[in-house]
């Protein structure tokens, strides 16, 4: 497969930048320590499939649609690439999850009253969702089915 061989093998430098990258997520389960009915509302979403929807269809090495189905610490593509990031996804990186949204939030997980996670906005859905991979996104709509349930503190 293509897409595989492209998934060059990084220098120690490059390895590591990618190491940095990642730890700075804290993944979706160590979010729902704190936001659980957050959490349990994402379960029931499309995006906690959508690893699982391009397994189906056997496009889960393709990097084209990868990008948009997983968490990662950037989606800016040509740091994606250069830092092999697709290829070094762990199992709970595989679906679009709170972090996808809401940025990276390890400082967030170690220190919640001074580091708060970004707002999403159309911007943020707009990164992937465009005219070319998703023709019928309208916001508004959208946000209705896919807006979680209020942080309490």
């Amino acid at each position: 497969d293509a897409s595989r061989g492209a998934w060059q093998k990084l220098s120690n430098k490059e390895a590591s930048q990618r190491e940095k990258a990642f730890a700075q997520l804290a993944g979706w389960k160590t979010c729902s320590k704190c936001h659980q009915p957050q959490t349990d509302f994402w379960r029931g979403t499309r995006h906690a499939e959508a690893w699982n929807t391009l397994d189906r269809v056997e496009q889960q090495f393709n990097p084209d649609c990868l990008i948009c189905h997983v968490t990662l610490p950037t989606y800016d593509k040509k740091v994606v690439d250069s830092q092999n990031l697709l290829a070094h996804l762990k199992e709970e990186h595989k679906t679009i999850s709170c972090e996808t949204c809401h940025g990276p939030a390890k400082k967030h997980s170690q220190e919640p009253d001074s580091q708060t996670p970004r707002r999403p906005d159309e911007k943020t859905c707009l990164i992937c969702h465009t005219p070319e991979r998703d023709d019928n996104f309208n916001y508004t709509e959208k946000l209705k089915k896919i807006r979680c349930p209020a942080a309490g503190h």
